[in-house]
């Protein structure tokens, strides 16, 4: 058997004449078994020993998700944000079929991410964006990533500022997992502006749950129209929400703290919102959510009963179509606004879009 090939005196006494090859030379051999099985020998110069890895054929048994690949392959994703939500979400998008991505984040992996990120102690110190678009290369060979280590409203070039949007403005499809009322309203604003639809979730404070939304072109209303009735509901609970009253889910350098949950309740959540996004890109009707955002409970507590109570939340108001020059300008009015204190947030009400 080749498996008991592990010298060069009986790799010589196998092949006989045939081994040309000498001791004290350093080479490869690559040999085939009588099951088709592949052996590849590594020799060493001037060792006896040699060095052997056993080849598996894996069998292609074609595709296993049951999303046809053509669908997803065409699509180009962005995603703004990479801590423990966003890199679960990039990873799974990417075993679903996707393979064109622009991520956007500027923040580096601390030790303290580990608990709930994606990354390892092989990733810390490394640009968030980098290690992600790295794990995405080690799960498909054909990837296509456009890194942008930059935070949305950061203190950068202008250069550097029209480059990010030019990158997300080509996307057929933008995801917010910031958590970040700021970068919530840029990315409407550029979903709109651009034709492109947008999707944002957040874990809710202590693993609760999460809040999850959707607008699609031609499908779902404005995402400030739903942003507002999301906002509305949580106003008019009986209890304080559970939500995030920070700038970001992870707790970035120089903000108060990250919020609590376990990788378990982030993955779980991660895991919807990324079924959401798949359905979203799949464009098949009638889709499997009929509302356009959705509360998920992990576990009781607010409103929520227990784990898998999910609340649908309907949005009635006027379906966002692809932008005119004059809808645009409009777009663009609201967006200049937003970039000064108090002129827009997150909490209010938005003109809708027509």
């Amino acid at each position: 058997a080749l498996e008991k090939i592990d010298t060069f005196g009986a790799l010589r006494d196998l092949l006989g004449d045939r081994l040309t090859l000498k001791p004290n030379d350093g080479w490869t051999v690559l040999l085939r078994g009588s099951d088709l099985g592949l052996t590849l020998l590594w020799h060493f110069k001037d060792k006896e020993k040699l060095t052997g890895f056993a080849t598996v054929l894996a069998p292609f048994d074609g595709d296993r998700s049951g999303i046809p690949a053509s669908e997803m392959q065409e699509k180009k994703v962005g995603i703004v944000g990479l801590g423990s939500l966003g890199s679960k979400i990039a990873v799974s998008l990417a075993r679903s079929g996707v393979k064109r991505f622009v991520l956007v984040d500027g923040d580096i992996l601390h030790t303290g991410n580990l608990e709930r990120h994606d990354g390892d102690w092989r990733d810390v110190g490394r640009h968030k964006a980098d290690l992600t678009a790295h794990k995405l290369r080690l799960i498909r060979k054909d990837v296509e990533i456009d890194i942008r280590k930059s935070a949305i409203g950061a203190q950068v070039s202008s250069q550097e500022a029209a480059n990010v949007t030019q990158a997300l403005a080509s996307c057929d499809l933008i995801i917010d997992a910031t958590a970040n009322p700021d970068v919530f309203n840029y990315l409407a604003g550029l979903s709109l502006r651009s034709n492109c639809s947008l999707v944002w979730g957040a874990v809710y404070a202590g693993g609760l749950g999460g809040e999850m939304a959707r607008a699609r072109v031609n499908k779902d209303p404005s995402p400030y129209d739903i942003r507002t009735v999301m906002n509305q509901f949580y106003a008019t609970s009986d209890e304080s929400p559970p939500i995030s009253t920070g700038r970001g889910y992870d707790g970035s350098v120089g903000e108060a703290g990250p919020m609590q949950a376990t990788d378990a309740d982030v993955s779980v959540f991660a895991a919807h919102i990324s079924a959401f996004i798949l359905d979203a890109l799949s464009d098949i009707e009638p889709s499997v959510y009929e509302a356009q955002a959705y509360l998920v409970g992990l576990k009781r507590g607010w409103l929520f009963d227990g784990p898998f109570d999910a609340r649908p939340l309907i949005v009635d108001a006027p379906v966002r179509a692809h932008s005119s020059a004059g809808a645009n300008a409009a777009v663009e009015a609201d967006f200049i606004k937003s970039l000064f204190p108090g002129a827009n947030d997150e909490t209010a009400d938005t003109e809708t879009d027509n």
